[in-house]
């Protein structure tokens, strides 16, 4: 059975967040141009929060497969650069989204992730 892959979802816009983060267009593009699933998979995780043993209640729901940086076309974010990636959901997470629950995304960055500045 193959593994389900999604088109493109965008996954952040570079500028100001929510949470008082700011994400700079610069840090989309180094994702863009560094990341690879040989260095690090990144996992889909439920409120960030990674599980200790499998199976267990914060367990991965997905991988990201693909990577890419976009400008946005329309709308009032216009202009803005954002991180579009494709994602390889686990049939949990596909459940989540078609109750509802897991519908935006969020990334988490870490700019001297392997010393790779």
């Amino acid at each position: 059975m193959s593994q389900l892959k999604t088109n493109w979802i965008r996954a952040a816009v570079a500028g100001s967040t929510v949470d008082g983060r700011e994400i700079p267009e610069q840090a989309i593009v180094q994702i863009v141009s560094a990341y690879s699933q040989d260095v690090y998979n990144a996992r889909i995780w439920p409120e960030h929060t990674r599980g200790v043993v499998p199976g267990g209640l914060f367990k991965a729901l997905g991988d990201v497969v693909e990577v890419k940086a976009e400008r946005i076309n329309s709308g009032s974010l216009a202009g803005k650069l954002a991180l579009y990636v494709k994602i390889e959901p686990k049939p949990e997470l596909i459940s989540m989204v078609r109750a509802g629950e897991k519908v935006n995304l969020s990334i988490e960055i870490e700019p001297t992730f392997a010393d790779n500045n």
